[in-house]
């Protein structure tokens, strides 16, 4: 995916994107970059996680902010587009900010992470192999 093509992801999503809430594109992301830690630079990994337990613990998001802050701390000025580590860490920035931000527009969280996830590698495959997980559970 590192050269925009319009995939099969794009067009899942176009299909579906309604039905995207913050809290599936979060665990979409996280579970995305978990799967993909082979590639990912430590640091996105663990955050990644820490953030996927703060989520399904439900607890309070104070620690977030430390999280963000090393993350920006490691990738400062440097460009994802010609780093793929900072590219992994952009796209795991995208889930260290309080959850109620992305409440409105859940749709723009997912575009952003993509992108970046877009300069760190061609992964689509992955994001197929995930995409279930954007869509809100059946009871």
């Amino acid at each position: 995916m590192t050269e925009y093509a319009y995939t099969a992801f794009d067009a899942f999503c176009a299909e579906n994107r309604r039905g995207f809430t913050a809290h599936t594109v979060h665990q979409f992301g996280l579970a995305v970059i978990l799967a993909l830690r082979d590639h990912a630079p430590a640091i996105a990994t663990e955050f990644a996680l820490k953030r996927q337990q703060q989520i399904a613990a439900n607890t309070d998001e104070r620690e977030v902010l430390s999280w963000r802050l090393a993350c920006w701390a490691l990738v400062r000025y440097s460009e994802p587009e010609a780093d793929p580590n900072v590219a992994f860490v952009r796209a795991v920035l995208c889930f260290l900010y309080p959850m109620a931000d992305s409440l409105e527009h859940p749709g723009m969280l997912l575009d952003d992470f993509t992108m970046f996830m877009e300069m760190a590698g061609d992964f689509e495959p992955v994001m197929m192999a995930h995409r279930h997980l954007l869509l809100p559970a059946v009871s």
